[in-house]
């Protein structure tokens, strides 16, 4: 029996791995869903989108070394937490799943997301790979499924259609600035206390930090809101705006499609629903994101 070992991912390894995530897609019944040619994959790393994570077993005898295992990370921002470790296509050749390698990468992915400043990861089970589960929750990981909110959805998009416009005088729906944050963050907490998931978000991932992020020069996020404009005791020409409604999008990939933005945190307030917003407020993100990119995450629509 040869000797196991992980580590990150070289410039020589990345042809490997890419062939391995092949045979990841193929077990998985994947292939429609991988458009993310060898090329790509390969300028993706050289541009550090995202960082591979490889398991090798070693014949010392025969001083031969093989990559059997990988997965894969990128680091979205996430509403809840803020920066996060994305962790997908996790995947080790089916000869070698006896051998607490799953958690091993999970490991080396652990250490690579608190590198990275944060110690907050999510995951993506793909297909029908469930061979790390069991090397998720010891890891510690949450399954989304068992909080009472319930599974999040996941959606990809590709080439979105373009939808009419959103049309009511007394909501506009626009790309959100900096002086609206304050407000999509309260947003975000009432959806957080809808999904029952509050507990999760950490103490230090204040409003101020929420807002800080959103104005840098390069923001990890943005997000479109819903301005309703409340008229003020009845006077036609007097209206106050009020921000009911906000959708976050930000950059984050995954190794099946490559550049992919993330939908999340869609939520209208309680009094402002049945209105028809929600429809709007989606096709508005995607008109700010149709351009450089052709597919998407929906996560977290409620």
């Amino acid at each position: 029996m040869g000797r196991y070992s992980c580590r990150v991912a070289t410039t020589n390894d990345i042809s490997t791995v890419y062939d391995l995530l092949n045979e990841y897609v193929v077990e998985q019944g994947l292939e429609k869903e991988f458009t993310n040619s060898k090329q790509a994959f390969i300028d993706h790393y050289e541009r550090e989108l995202f960082t591979a994570i490889i398991t090798e077993v070693t014949d010392e005898a025969e001083n031969k070394t093989e990559i059997i295992g990988c997965a894969f990370i990128s680091f979205p921002y996430n509403y809840v937490v803020g920066t996060a470790g994305f962790i997908h296509c996790c995947y080790v050749k089916p000869s070698h799943r006896d051998h607490g390698l799953q958690q091993m990468l999970l490991k080396m992915l652990k250490k690579v997301t608190a590198e990275k400043g944060t110690h907050f990861m999510m995951g993506s089970v793909c297909g029908k790979d469930h061979t790390f589960d069991s090397a998720l929750e010891a890891e510690g990981l949450i399954d989304m499924a068992t909080l009472p909110s319930g599974a999040s959805d996941l959606w990809f998009m590709a080439n979105p259609s373009t939808t009419p416009e959103f049309s009511n005088d007394d909501y506009v729906v626009r790309e959100g600035s900096f002086k609206d944050l304050d407000d999509v963050y309260d947003l975000c907490n009432e959806l957080m206390k809808f999904e029952k998931i509050e507990e999760h978000r950490p103490a230090n991932f204040t409003k101020e930090v929420f807002s800080h992020d959103g104005g840098l020069d390069d923001p990890p996020y943005g997000a479109i809101v819903v301005e309703h404009r409340r008229r003020v005791d009845d006077e036609e020409n007097e209206v106050r705006p009020d921000i009911v409604g906000c959708i976050l999008y930000t950059k984050m990939y995954h190794t099946l499609r490559g550049d992919t933005y993330w939908l999340q945190g869609l939520y209208i307030s309680p009094q402002h629903t049945g209105k028809g917003l929600g429809k709007p407020l989606v096709r508005a993100s995607l008109e700010v994101i149709i351009y450089p990119l052709l597919s998407l995450f929906l996560l977290h629509a409620e």
